[in-house]
């Protein structure tokens, strides 16, 4: 497995841009964002479904050892592993179901965003509801450890393709239907990762196959290579 970083001054560029889209559509069936619960609004209904999907992804066997393959493995997307070292120590990776509930209350309590989203990033565009499948809460972001989110998948299909070549960035947020601030796009191909995407970090990385990194490298998109593995 190779991991391949890209600038994101890169990805600016359109023709870059297009190569990628070209390269990753054709090898992937599902494309994922995350909202980070501090910029949700919870209605009844969405605490109940998130206590749900939160207590019950802490009781899974093997939840742990999936949470140390986010960490450690080059299949999942950690941009930042040195910030990693010693981050149990000031703040729990896995969250208990007491202290999920608690949080999950008082953010339905606030009856608004806890945190107000950014007001100076532009949304990237509308995402397709048609193309829409499923929504989850979960403890687990590709990029990021300790938070709370919900998880919307997408099919790739027409109109997200359409919908990812008309608006040109994956970088910045998007809205489906009310919700704003959807970000940190990941591009699947099953349940294999191909490409993930930290929005606030502008961070880029793809893990690719011995043939399809030779495929990656005619694009001609500067890029820095970690050894295969």
């Amino acid at each position: 497995m190779y991991e391949v970083f890209i600038e994101y001054s890169d990805m600016l560029d359109k023709s870059n841009y297009k190569k990628i889209l070209d390269f990753l559509i054709p090898k992937c069936t599902e494309l994922t964002y995350y909202v980070i619960l501090q910029y949700y609004y919870l209605t009844a209904e969405d605490l109940t479904k998130a206590i749900e999907d939160l207590t019950g992804e802490v009781d899974k066997e093997k939840f742990q050892d999936h949470l140390l393959k986010l960490k450690k493995s080059n299949e999942m997307a950690l941009i930042k592993y040195e910030e990693l070292d010693g981050y149990e120590e000031t703040e729990p990776i896995i969250k208990d179901k007491e202290r999920i509930i608690k949080e999950l209350r008082w953010f339905y309590s606030i009856q608004k965003p806890i945190t107000p989203p950014p007001t100076n990033v532009k949304n990237e565009g509308i995402l397709p509801e048609t193309s829409f499948i499923d929504s989850t809460y979960t403890q687990v972001s590709h990029c990021t450890f300790g938070g709370l989110y919900k998880e919307f998948r997408f099919r790739l299909d027409e109109n997200l393709i359409a919908y990812l070549y008309n608006t040109g960035d994956l970088i910045k947020f998007n809205t489906f239907k009310n919700l704003e601030w959807l970000e940190d796009p990941v591009f699947y191909n099953g349940e294999e990762i191909k490409c993930a995407i930290s929005s606030h970090e502008r961070n880029i990385a793809f893990f690719l196959k011995q043939e399809e990194y030779e495929a990656f490298k005619l694009l001609n998109i500067p890029m820095l290579v970690n050894s295969p593995t």
